[in-house]
């Protein structure tokens, strides 16, 4: 799972559809991303993947970007052009391919501001793994094994630990 903001949520969108990349997320999330229709216009649509695109309302750096960015990936994913509301600010693209999903959220605020919907992103993700059956532990080669609780291996520091430091 991806997600990232502004040239982040650039990063996490492309590689979901870059050509050596794109089987990499099995579902992303990019927030304000600096990518639009017309830039993926050269891009071949991937294979279905589900996607929760989110932009403030008074982003000027790139407007109406996130909007386009659900749009091409709606099509990609053989929507309907028909949206639902599935929360304030969120709507749900309807009858995607291979049972994905494709939101659109839109919050107050400007291009800088993390848009506060973070609960309503890990659902997202959630949702994946439920309707997809993907199993937990995945395994990454570096980090050893990760659980669905959230737990890190042993050989990784303390979290807390640092945050304690950090205020020191």
């Amino acid at each position: 799972f991806l997600t990232g903001h502004s040239d982040g949520g650039t990063v996490a969108a492309a590689i979901g559809y870059l050509p050596k990349t794109k089987h990499i997320p099995q579902a992303i999330a990019p927030s304000a991303a600096g990518i639009r229709k017309k830039d993926l216009s050269n891009f071949d649509c991937p294979d279905p993947i589900s996607i929760m695109v989110m932009q403030k309302e008074n982003d000027t750096l790139f407007p109406n970007y996130s909007k386009e960015l659900a749009d091409w990936w709606a099509t990609c994913n053989s929507c309907e052009n028909q949206t639902t509301p599935v929360r304030k600010g969120c709507v749900e693209y309807l009858n995607c391919k291979q049972n994905v999903q494709t939101l659109f959220c839109e919050t107050p605020g400007e291009h800088q501001e993390w848009p506060r919907l973070n609960k309503v992103m890990i659902d997202f993700f959630h949702y994946y793994q439920r309707i997809h059956k993907t199993t937990l532990p995945l395994q990454d080669q570096n980090y050893g094994y990760y659980t669905s609780k959230y737990r890190l291996p042993n050989h990784h520091h303390n979290c807390e630990q640092d945050q304690f430091q950090n205020r020191m």
